[in-house]
């Protein structure tokens, strides 16, 4: 069934909440930027199989204080026919147990559906794809080969982002790309390393570093890139549908 059926179907249909619930740290209630094209709310799951130095959500990564399942599962009904789509982010919505039925319930309540990944789990991202469960991807691609220790990354890390990526195409689900990019983990040669892994048209976002409270390694010095950076790589990847944000 597609999200406009589950739409018109959940105007007059009540769906009970998942017996198993992810972990949600917060909600913004409504983002135009994040979901292109879709007005959303942004669900913030708890946890993280990475430990990225200039990770800007620490808070995230660890046990901590989630909000009630009911009150979670309450907003979603709520707003169900009203907003058009739901972005799941983290920390990592692939570690949380129960993602595919919490998934399946937010296609009953009529949702669009954008996960955002590090990649690791790729059997996760396949059988939510496969299943007709998302709309978009954004896969996060953070460092060139031979920089995972900065991430916490294992040395497969570029295997398991294709299979990923892999997945997603034979979906026909919208793939995106992310990278953020920071000084002095990125230069023009380590983000070229990292385009040489895309496919030409593919979507990829170049997000600069913005230092915005607490970092996970407060003392490792990391700053935003020149812009003429971000613009270099660009015009030097006109096969890629860049963007800088």
């Amino acid at each position: 069934m597609s999200a406009a059926s589950f739409a018109a179907a959940a105007k007059t249909v009540s769906i009970a909440m998942p017996v198993v619930m992810p972990a949600i740290a917060g909600i913004q209630p409504l983002s135009l930027q994040d979901f292109p094209g879709t007005p959303a709310a942004i669900l913030f799951t708890r946890g993280c199989n990475l430990r990225c130095s200039y990770c800007h959500n620490p808070q995230l990564l660890g046990p901590g204080v989630d909000l009630p399942a009911a009150q979670v599962w309450e907003f979603l009904c709520r707003r169900q026919g009203r907003l058009k789509g739901i972005v799941i982010t983290g920390g990592e919505p692939t570690l949380q147990a129960g993602l595919i039925e919490f998934l399946t319930a937010l296609r009953q309540l009529g949702y669009l559906i954008k996960l955002d990944s590090n990649g690791m789990r790729p059997e996760v991202i396949d059988a939510a794809v496969n299943a007709g469960l998302v709309d978009h991807v954004s896969l996060d691609w953070k460092v060139a080969p031979g920089d995972e220790d900065w991430c916490g990354l294992p040395t497969d890390a570029c295997q398991r982002l294709q299979q990923c990526a892999a997945a997603v195409r034979r979906a026909g689900v919208t793939l995106e790309w992310r990278t953020t990019v920071l000084e002095p983990l990125h230069n023009a040669e380590k983000l070229t390393a990292i385009a040489a892994h895309f496919q030409s048209g593919d979507q990829w976002s170049l997000q600069s570093f913005r230092c915005q409270g607490e970092l996970l390694d407060s003392s490792v010095e990391m700053a935003a890139p020149a812009h003429e950076l971000l613009n270099i790589i660009v015009r030097a990847h006109s096969h890629l549908c860049c963007a800088i944000k």
